[in-house]
């Protein structure tokens, strides 16, 4: 009886000390491993015009590659590339609604054409480079041949695909991890900037020798400027994930968040503010 006792002493201890002990949260990846992530996106933009709403619903989908291509001091050489992507908007003004299958031929020049970048041990993404060639192939799978059309959409297709906005656009499915070994319920901040600024604070909810559970809240501010129209928003949102606690790679990640503010529309006589919500939902899934 004794002896069972000391047994039930000890194991309650190293159960103690487990759930007490540091961990380290970060990527683990071997040369050479490849992982695809899908994303699913729906996004609704609302806006108040003159008395009347407007409701435009984004939905996106995405397979994104990765490729370990090497291990350096600070993480890893990683080639990414887009393997499929799928859009669809809706349009609805006074309870008419408009759907459209976007098979922009734009998009085929995404397809299968490795960038590359340089992701740090905590996920942080330093460097992005292939993303001029990137966006060559894009105008290209257009058949845009005028320069000064050429021009204005390099332009443009730079400001979502440009080193700095692929860099700062896929931080979201990677930047989770802090720089020190934490505890259950310690907390701590990742920062991205951009078109959209987001202060998230995660906390490690849970881990075991499979899978980390980490929660965030977050705060955001967006900046957007296109075709005439700026947006600047300010909002909140939520995050939970579920990472394998030895890899570091993402397994489920749910992003929900909520942003208020106003889109300015440039116009003859000054311009005009149109007060606009956005709402968005993001789903990232391991699916090899």
């Amino acid at each position: 009886m004794k002896s069972a006792r000391i047994i039930v002493v000890i194991i309650t201890s190293l159960l103690c000390y487990v759930s007490n002990a540091q961990v380290y949260l970060g990527y683990k990846l071997e040369c050479g491993s490849t992982f695809k992530i899908q994303q699913k996106s729906d996004q609704t933009i609302l806006q108040h015009i003159d008395g009347f709403e407007q409701e435009i619903v984004n939905h996106l989908e995405t397979i994104v590659e990765f490729k370990v291509l090497k291990e350096r001091a600070d993480g890893y050489e990683i080639a990414m590339q887009f393997k499929d992507i799928k859009m669809q908007v809706e349009t609805a003004v006074m309870n008419e609604t408009i759907s459209t299958t976007e098979d922009n031929s734009i998009f085929k020049g995404l397809l299968n054409y490795p960038i590359k970048m340089v992701l740090k041990f905590n996920g942080d993404i330093a460097n992005v480079s292939g993303c001029e060639t990137l966006i060559e192939r894009m105008m290209t799978a257009a058949n845009i041949e005028d320069e000064f059309t050429r021009e204005l959409m390099r332009a443009s297709l730079e400001k979502d695909f440009g080193p700095k906005a692929i860099s700062e656009t896929y931080k979201q499915m990677t930047y989770f991890y802090p720089c020190e070994k934490v505890l259950i319920n310690d907390s701590w901040h990742t920062v991205t900037s951009g078109i959209s600024k987001m202060d998230n604070t995660w906390k490690l909810v849970s881990v075991d020798d499979r899978k980390a559970i980490l929660s965030a809240n977050g705060v955001v501010d967006m900046n957007l400027q296109k075709s005439g129209v700026t947006m600047k928003l300010s909002g909140s949102q939520k995050s939970y994930l579920v990472a394998n606690a030895y890899t570091g790679l993402l397994q489920e990640l749910t992003i929900e968040g909520i942003a208020s503010g106003s889109s300015h529309i440039e116009m003859d006589e000054g311009g005009k503010n149109i007060p606009t919500t956005i709402t968005s939902k993001i789903k990232y899934n391991l699916i090899n």
